[in-house]
């Protein structure tokens, strides 16, 4: 006779053991780390407070499981996609000034490998795509290099946001011929002389200073909340939602800092081809 039934157990072990590895990952009282950011604290596109409240209070987060799908699925991907491709790309650990950034090296070029299940095809003016490529710069910019590949892996075939209707639920569309599943890449070059390096580099400073110090002072208004078109969809959820709005306040250098003109909108700082 076989026996089949539901083992929530096996789950319930995932689960754990992803609450295991946050915790081990944020603790920031290690004295190795706690003068350091990674470059996904620091990123315009993300938010700020949120990664040092997740530096600061891990145990707020309750681990899910679709927080174990959302890292595994990544890595997965980006594990799969270098071996298959066999052309000796590495993950190396740099550092520059207590910026961390993880890159993926093939020779002198950055290789950043993203996997989504995002339905629209992303371009220069997407959000999304902004941070994506916004994330390679900066290792770049830490790694000295001048090409960088942004790889970006899609799951699902096209779908297309329509409208939101009087309930709030969301409507998309296929096209009658959507593009499938598949991989886009992107080149960029960016000279090591050139004048947008150094921007960036004052960015990634300005923001570490930012980010240590109101982790070291648990002063968190002065980072930045993220911009208000952004918060019914972003923060939403978000377990740091009372903390955030109900017992921290925001300074004005914080708010000047969410509203502050986009890096990537600067005349000339990028020629798209």
């Amino acid at each position: 006779m076989v026996i089949l039934e539901r083992d929530d157990a096996f789950v319930k072990q995932l689960i754990k053991k992803l609450a295991d590895r946050r915790k081990y990952n944020n603790v920031y009282n290690d004295v190795n780390i706690k003068n350091t950011v990674s470059i996904s604290d620091i990123l315009p596109t993300n938010c700020m407070r949120k990664q040092a409240y997740m530096k600061k209070f891990p145990e707020m987060i309750e681990p899910t499981i679709e927080g174990i799908f959302y890292v595994t699925r990544g890595k997965a991907s980006e594990h799969v996609l270098t071996k298959m491709a066999n052309m000796g790309v590495s993950q190396e650990r740099m550092q520059r000034e207590g910026i961390v950034g993880y890159p993926d090296i093939l020779g002198n070029t950055v290789i950043e490998l993203k996997d989504t299940t995002v339905g629209d095809r992303l371009h220069f003016n997407n959000s999304q795509f902004r941070g994506y490529m916004l994330q390679l710069l900066y290792n770049m910019v830490i790694t000295e290099s001048e090409v960088g590949i942004l790889a970006i892996n899609y799951n699902v075939k096209e779908i297309i946001w329509d409208h939101k209707d009087s309930q709030g639920k969301s409507w998309f569309y296929r096209p009658l011929n959507p593009k499938g599943v598949g991989i886009e890449a992107w080149r960029i070059f960016m000279a090591k002389d050139d004048y947008a390096r150094q921007l960036l580099w004052s960015q990634m400073i300005e923001r570490k200073e930012y980010f240590l110090q109101a982790i070291h002072t648990d002063n968190f208004s002065m980072l930045p909340r993220v911009k208000e078109r952004d918060r019914n969809f972003r923060c939403h959820g978000c377990p740091f939602y009372q903390k955030c709005w109900n017992e921290d306040d925001e300074t004005d250098e914080a708010r000047a800092m969410t509203y502050a003109r986009d890096i990537l909108d600067i005349d000339g700082f990028v020629r798209v081809l």
